[in-house]
């Protein structure tokens, strides 16, 4: 999927070594911290034109890069189906 990649790409992007990224790496595995982790959702949004509620910047809900490409997806279907019904 061309939009996972984009995000594995962002993700890439925040880390300072080359890491194998797929749906299972955590991001305790690839070297991101917390701080790291809010520059990372910056850039996201920044791609993605979305923003995350500050409820979802607790960077111990994400264990794994699966479980933020997933709300991505959702936020952006969200957005997807908001626009469309405007």
């Amino acid at each position: 999927m061309i939009m996972k990649e984009t995000i594995y790409d962002v993700i890439k992007r925040n880390v300072s070594h080359s890491a194998v990224i797929n749906d299972d790496t955590s991001l305790l595995e690839i070297g991101i911290d917390s701080v790291e982790f809010i520059t990372m959702i910056i850039a996201l949004e920044e791609e993605f034109n979305i923003r995350f509620e500050d409820t979802q910047l607790v960077y111990d809900n994400y264990k794994t890069i699966g479980q933020l490409v997933s709300i991505i997806e959702q936020m952006l279907e969200k957005t997807k189906t908001h626009s469309e019904e405007k």
